[in-house]
């Protein structure tokens, strides 16, 4: 499985690279949203150079997604 890991490998490498962006404010969080039913998530988009990412996270507990609001 040698190609998978190397597919795995790029992406974490590029979602790495565009964390750092939105760190160093080099890169802009759009339409970032935080919505509770019918599962708790946080989603938005982010504008970085070189590209565009839409992202998802679901949390288990909707308690975590207040203390993080």
């Amino acid at each position: 499985m040698p190609a998978r890991r190397d597919r795995d490998d790029a992406v974490a490498d590029q979602l790495e690279r565009v964390a750092s962006l939105v760190r160093d404010g080099e890169a802009t969080i759009y339409g970032y949203d935080v919505e509770y039913d019918p599962i708790p998530h946080e989603s938005g988009s982010i504008s970085y150079p070189g590209g565009w990412l839409e992202f998802r996270i679901e949390h288990d507990d909707d308690e975590q997604v207040r203390r993080e609001e």
